[in-house]
Parts: structure tokens; sequence; C-alpha cells
């Protein structure tokens, strides 16, 4: 009898050890986005992808995410970060969920993982030390500006994407485009395609950077 007791004790401290993990992943609503959205992300991975409204996925055990306004730009500041001491592995992340109406999106990485997912909004991304993938939809017709010091960097272009334009400038850099006509030895390098509607500026320092682009099927 006081074997099953024992293991009866076991059990229910296991489950309440399951129960409390899974309660501290917390899906957070906050306040309505009037225009643009800054998030500042260090020492952490973090996704970002549109939503109807902010919010987001995260182990608060791990992670630091708070919220503030600036009423005098309205701009929305997303902090992201690492607590301390705090012991991750590659698949802990916070997932950041940004509304669709946003007027801008600016991205701030310090020694970050940021993956960015379909975002329509105009887009500037600084990387530090960190690595960044982001994605160029079919019909972006915004800017993104993209900026890396001692980063890595990768931009994906829809197979479908046919009115863009694209700007490198680099520095002690290596970059990798699937463009034929793109030299290794260019300090700056400009393609077009369509008339350019969408532009993408790529600034390198003591970084790597990839363009790949999707395959039309056959």
């Amino acid at each position: 009898m006081k074997h099953y007791i024992k293991l009866f004790g076991i059990v229910c401290i296991s489950v309440l050890m399951v129960l409390t993990f899974c309660s501290t992943w917390a899906s957070c609503d906050v306040i309505d986005v009037k225009h643009s959205i800054t998030i500042k992300a260090s020492d952490c991975n973090i996704i970002v992808t549109e939503s109807d409204t902010l919010k987001y996925d995260y182990n608060n055990n791990l992670f630091d995410v708070t919220t503030k306004k600036n009423d005098n730009s309205n701009d929305t500041i997303v902090t992201v970060n690492l607590k301390k001491d705090a012991k991750t592995s590659f698949i802990d992340k916070v997932k950041v969920y940004i509304p669709k109406n946003v007027s801008k999106v600016n991205i701030e990485g310090s020694n970050a993982g940021i993956s960015l997912c379909k975002i329509y909004a105009p887009l500037d991304i600084i990387n530090n030390n960190g690595a960044v993938s982001f994605y160029l939809p079919k019909d972006l017709s915004h800017s993104i500006n993209y900026t890396s010091n001692k980063g890595s960097g990768s931009l994906s272009i829809c197979k479908n994407a046919d009115n863009y334009s694209l700007k490198l400038d680099k520095t002690t850099s290596a970059l990798t485009v699937p463009f034929s006509d793109y030299k290794s030895v260019d300090s700056t390098y400009e393609h077009v395609t369509g008339n350019g509607h969408a532009q993408i500026s790529i600034n390198l320092t003591n970084s790597s950077f990839s363009i790949n682009q999707e395959k039309k099927a056959k």
C-alpha cells in the first residue's frame, strides 16, 4: 500500500511539474498599434509574422518581453531579452505577431537570431553580430532596408516576384547572389526586375549574406 501511495505521489508531482511548465507559455494581447512598430531583440531567437493584432508566444521563464508606446511618434516598441542566467536551446524562441496594417516595421537585433515571415509593410532591419532571414513576397510594393555589422543574413525571393530593384553595398563581406552578372570582387551591385517598384537595399560590413530565388516550376 505504501508503494502505491508513493507512486501516486510521484505521478502527481510529475503532472504538476508538466502543468507548471506549460503555464509559462503566454500569449499576450496588447494595445493596438497606430502607426509603426519597433522590435528590439537581444541574445535570443525570435520569429516575426503578421496577424490581426500585436501579441506574443513565449516561455516567460526564459524571456522578458515588454511593450512601450511612444505617444509622440506613435511608435510601439517591443523589447525581447533573454533572462539573466536563463539556459536555452536552439528550439527556444519568442514568436511576435504584428498587425497587418502597421505603416512601418523596424527590427533591431543584437546577438540575436531573427526570422521574418511575409511582412508587407516597409521594413528596416539592423543586425549586429546576429543572424537574420527575411522574405520578398510576390506582390510587395514597399521598401526593405537591411544593415548588418558582423552578422549573417539571407533573403529568399518568391519565384513569382517580378517587380523589384536590389542595391547592395559591401565592405569586407561575403555575398552570394543568384544573378549571373554579379562579380564577387564588386563592392556595389544593382539588379532590377520589372519596373523595380519594391526597393531593397542591403548594406554589409564584416558580414556574410546570401540571396536565394525560388525556382519556377517547369
